[in-house]
């Protein structure tokens, strides 16, 4: 995704950043509007909680876009 040639060793297992996202939703941290999904629940399923909430706050006019997109505008309404 970026530039970079030489990559970090925290980048050979991941994206990082995206990681630290999730953890701050599921601990409810980032978007605290989202619904908890529980103690159980991985880090994929609190992302797609979170992305599931943003998205229905996007404008209407989103709609027919794919749930990755209104995500980011339902995210650029909550800012």
């Amino acid at each position: 995704m970026g530039p970079a040639k030489i990559l970090g060793q925290s980048a050979v297992t991941g994206w990082t950043t995206l990681r630290r996202w999730a953890r701050d939703v599921a601990q409810r941290r980032l978007f605290v509007e989202a619904p908890g999904s529980g103690p159980s629940a991985s880090l994929r399923q609190s992302a797609a909680s979170a992305a599931a909430v943003l998205a229905a706050s996007a404008d209407p006019t989103t709609r027919a876009l794919p749930i990755e997109h209104r995500a980011f505008f339902g995210a650029a309404h909550a800012a």
